[in-house]
């Protein structure tokens, strides 16, 4: 954890899937001083788990609307910005998602990009669909499978950009129309893939 702590300090947002934390182990014990912080811990079985990192020079809350979706791992948090409300959303796609959990994913996709509160949406996670290549933005399995429907989706409302920090984000007049995706295979931060912990 000090690694992880020394390595980020300078990120404005942080997202980690797969933490494996559960109801046993305190939010000081996985806290980052100048972050807030919001998790949420897979209930039932082992695995899972997300954490999202906010650096408390901005303001963020949980964004409950979005938290209640069907789609089984995902967190959702809004942060106020001088240019508006950003949407920021943490997902986790396991590889042994059935059809419905996949539906429910585009469904929230949908719901994001349409959330009226925000002026700028960024995604998060790891999605585990090893046939999409979103940097060739390209898709090697059929047009039926489960990853040409959430790549399609994503289409429908993607600008993929990697940021260096929220104030990127603020200085660019196209961003702060558009609704802004960036989506990766791997966990993200805001300034980079921070990989398996």
């Amino acid at each position: 954890m000090q690694e992880f702590k020394m390595r980020f300090c300078d990120s404005d947002i942080i997202g980690v899937v797969e933490t494996h934390a559960s109801d046993v182990i305190n939010d000081a014990d996985i806290s980052l001083d100048g972050f807030n912080m919001y998790r949420l811990d897979r209930k039932g079985k082992a695995g899972g788990g997300l954490a999202l990192y906010i650096n408390s020079k901005w303001k963020s809350c949980l964004c409950h609307e979005l938290m209640n979706s069907d789609f089984s791992e995902s967190l959702w948090c809004t942060i106020s910005t001088g240019y508006g409300q950003l949407l920021v959303g943490l997902c986790y796609r396991s590889p042994s998602s059935d059809a419905n959990n996949n539906m429910n994913l585009l469904n929230l996709l949908e719901l994001a990009a349409k959330y009226q509160h925000c002026t700028n949406v960024m995604i998060m996670g790891d999605f585990n669909y090893p046939s999409i290549d979103f940097c060739s933005h390209s898709v090697s399995s059929g047009l039926a499978s489960d990853a040409f429907q959430f790549f399609d989706k994503c289409q429908e409302y993607v600008s993929f950009s990697m940021f260096t920090n929220l104030h990127d984000l603020e200085m660019d007049n196209y961003l702060r129309a558009s609704i802004t995706f960036s989506l990766m295979r791997t966990i993200l931060s805001m300034i980079c893939s921070i990989g398996h912990l």
